[in-house]
């Protein structure tokens, strides 16, 4: 089975905009970069933080565009759950390009007001 993640075209946007490929770029990159592109660049954000653990990757976005619409998918169909929204799709995409691992979306969390979106992301070994 072949199945298009959901985030797809807007990582390949994200490559776009920043005129870079992500394949080419390491994490640091991305810390630095990435926040001004959602925030700023596209304003899909209001604020993004990156935090880089031992095998994982926690974001943490304020004022996301998708954040209803990521809250209504978890609530519709355990689909979100292994592909997350859109933005967090594109995310995965994003790091997995970055870092050359897989990654896996452990766990996504949108706040009942739907103002902060959390989301981890575990690197497997590649």
């Amino acid at each position: 089975i072949l199945l298009v993640p959901p985030g797809l075209a807007l990582a390949n946007l994200f490559e776009e905009k920043l005129g870079v490929r992500f394949l080419e770029v390491d994490l640091d990159y991305l810390k630095a970069n990435l926040p001004r592109l959602l925030i700023e660049d596209l304003e899909l954000l209001e604020n993004l933080e990156l935090q880089e653990e031992s095998e994982a990757i926690q974001i943490e976005m304020e004022g996301s565009a998708y954040a209803s619409l990521c809250s209504q998918i978890k609530k519709e169909t355990k689909f979100a759950a292994r592909f997350g929204c859109p933005l967090c799709s594109a995310i995965a995409i994003t790091l997995a390009r970055t870092t050359h691992h897989p990654i896996v979306i452990e766990r996504e969390d949108v706040s009942e007001d739907t103002k902060t979106t959390g989301a981890r992301y575990r690197m497997l070994p590649g």
